[in-house]
Parts: structure tokens; sequence; C-alpha cells
């Protein structure tokens, strides 16, 4: 059996289906450095957040110990505070 010689047809589909496999290596080397890029960057943003959150948490028990604090020096001062406080939030409720 005689083998067909490649016509220019033939050739030319070759070079299109070569230059179409190179663009979508390329596409793929793009994406793969993207996805890279997503993944650093989420983690350093949950690394910020995770530190904004614990330095939150110190700062409001910091506010809860002044707090308490503050109603174990003067009880009836934080009583009174607190009884008015429901008193003027049970009126506004009311209406």
């Amino acid at each position: 059996m005689a083998t067909k010689a490649k016509t220019a047809k033939d050739t030319e589909k070759d070079s299109i289906v070569e230059e179409a496999v190179e663009q979508l290596h390329e596409a793929k080397e793009q994406l793969t450095e993207a996805v890279n890029a997503g993944r650093k960057a989420a983690s350093e943003a949950g690394a910020a957040a995770s530190a904004e959150i614990d330095e939150l948490v110190g700062k409001g028990r910091n506010v809860l110990c002044e707090a308490q604090g503050l109603i174990r020096k003067h009880p009836v001062a934080a009583f009174g505070v607190a009884f008015a406080a429901g008193w003027m939030l049970s009126r506004l409720t009311r209406r």
C-alpha cells in the first residue's frame, strides 16, 4: 500500500492544531499562576483576619474587665444605671 503524501491542506491543518495546542498550554499556565496567586491572597487575608479577630477579642476582654471593676467599685450606681436603662428601654418599646 502506498502512503498518501501530505497535501498543503493537511500541513496547514497540522500547523493550526499545533498552534491551538500551544495556546492551550499557555492558557493553562496562566490559569495555574492565577489560581496560585488567588490561593496566596486568600491565605494572607485569612491570616490578617485572624490577627484582627484576636486583637478585637483581647480589647473586648479588657472592656469587660474594666466594666466588672467599675461594678465592683460602685455597685449601687451600677444598679441605678441598669435600672434606668431598663426603664427607658421599656418605655421606648411600648409605643
